[in-house]
Parts: C-alpha cells; structure tokens; sequence
C-alpha cells in the first residue's frame, strides 16, 4: 500500500510537470507565446481530483500516504492540506522546511547550466543540450549515494574514475526543459507553516547519511515537535547504506512501517 501511493505521487509530479511543458512548447511554437512569458515555475500540490485521477489510492479507503525524496516532500504538503484524508503519513528523506542551503544550491546549479548552455536556446533546441547530463550527474553524485559506499566503492582514483564515466556515458533518457522545471520547481517548496495541521500518525524516515537532508542540523528533530503523532526513525550510515537513496532500501524501514501501520489509530 505504501509502496502503491509513493509510486503514484512521484507518478503525477512526474507526468503532470512534463505535459505542462509540452502543452507550454506547443502553443509557443504556434505562435501564441514564448519562453520569456512561462512565469516561475512552482512546486506542485495535489488535490482530491488528481488523487483520484490517478490511482493514488489516498482517503480512508486505504488510511495512507506515502513518499520518498520529492514523493517525501508531497506528503508533507498533502498530510496538512487534506488532513481528514490521511490516517497515516509516512514521508522518507525530506525535511519539513523552506527548501534552502546546499540542497537549493544544488538544484539551481543544474537550473542553471541548462540555461546558460547556448545549445538550450531558450527551451526551443532542436537536440538535446549537452550541460544537462553533466549537471544532473554531478548533482546525483554529490547528494547521493552515502560517503561510506562510495568510498567503499572507489578506494582508488582509478576505480573513482571508471566509476564516473561510466555514469556520464550511460544513456540518459528525458527532456532538458522537464528536467530544468523539475528542479526549479522545488525552489518554493516549504511546509513549515501549516505542520501544527497534521492529524495523521506520521513517521519521518531519513538516513544519517542523506546528502541533501543533513540530520546533523537538526532541523527533523526540531520541526517534528510541531507535528502532534509525529515520531523520526533515523536509519543509521554504513557502508551499506546510500546517503539520499537510501530509504529506496524497505529493508531499512520496512519492520518499522509494519508495526506502524498495525499500531496507528484509523479514522482522524
């Protein structure tokens, strides 16, 4: 059940932001608008028609909602907007606060490499522009994967450099200008205001190695305190885990998750 709704989440982010592209690319190549005019992209929520839409299974008739990483993020959003939706939360690798620090910095460097890169030409390439896979390979390789691993899996620069390009010359399926609005559109991304509205019984599951989510800085242990049935379960770093992708691992979570959803009260 959880695994259904994190996938549906992700899902619609996923296929709503790249039909909105596409619509926005073909009325600007009919001649009704172009890139100057495509306004600020925002991080998208979702409401009860969409859920529904799509299959994601939210409200009573399965008590839950759960996500990872930006499906993490949802949840946190949909947990205080809907909350005599959801009985039970379970959000992973996210924080319930102003998207900020290395993370934003991060994600506006991939922003702007495609933007700056002369082959993106405003969003109407005719081929796909080269500063984007490099970006997005640098991101996912400084906010993911866990120091212990990759450490464990380089020990070497030699072994570190096979390990590298073999990521920058794997196949890399998408769109620039999807990718470029995926990202962007996290840049406003912030729950912290309406965490006191959360109803459901909730556990936020983040690992001590998550690039992006720093444990360290307390912010989970501070916010979670807002959150009336809110507990933290912190997977602990090894070398077997992987920094930010981590919770994609339900061995870490999934003894955890099963008491919680035989324990958690039904019916807010």
């Amino acid at each position: 059940l959880a695994a259904r709704a994190a996938d549906g989440i992700e899902a619609f982010e996923r296929e709503a932001k790249r039909a909105a592209w596409r619509a926005r690319r073909a009325a600007r190549h009919a001649g009704r608008g172009d890139w100057s005019h495509f306004g600020d992209p925002k991080f998208w929520g979702l409401d009860p028609e969409s859920m529904k839409k799509w299959g994601m299974g939210f409200g009573h008739t399965s008590g839950g909602a759960a996500g990872s990483s930006v499906g993490g993020m949802q949840v946190w959003m949909v947990a205080q907007k809907y909350p005599d939706m959801v009985d039970v939360a379970v959000r992973m690798a996210s924080l319930p606060a102003e998207m900020n620090s290395r993370n934003w910095m991060m994600r506006r460097l991939i922003v702007d490499s495609i933007r700056n890169d002369p082959e993106w030409m405003d969003g109407n390439y005719t081929k796909q522009p080269r500063s984007w896979q490099f970006a997005s390979v640098f991101y996912a390789t400084a906010t993911n994967g866990g120091s212990q691993a990759i450490a464990k899996a380089a020990p070497t620069r030699a072994k570190a450099d096979e390990i590298l390009n073999t990521r920058l010359k794997a196949p890399f399926a998408g769109d620039a200008n999807d990718h470029l609005y995926q990202w962007a559109s996290s840049g406003d991304y912030n729950p912290s205001a309406g965490l006191e509205r959360i109803t459901a019984t909730l556990m936020a599951i983040n690992s001590a190695d998550d690039e992006r989510n720093p444990p360290e800085n307390g912010v989970l242990e501070r916010e979670i305190k807002r959150v009336k049935n809110g507990k933290i379960l912190l997977i602990p770093a090894s070398e077997f885990t992987a920094g930010h992708g981590t919770t994609g691992q339900a061995k870490f979570w999934k003894k955890e998750l099963a008491e919680l959803l035989q324990t958690a009260p039904k019916g807010n």
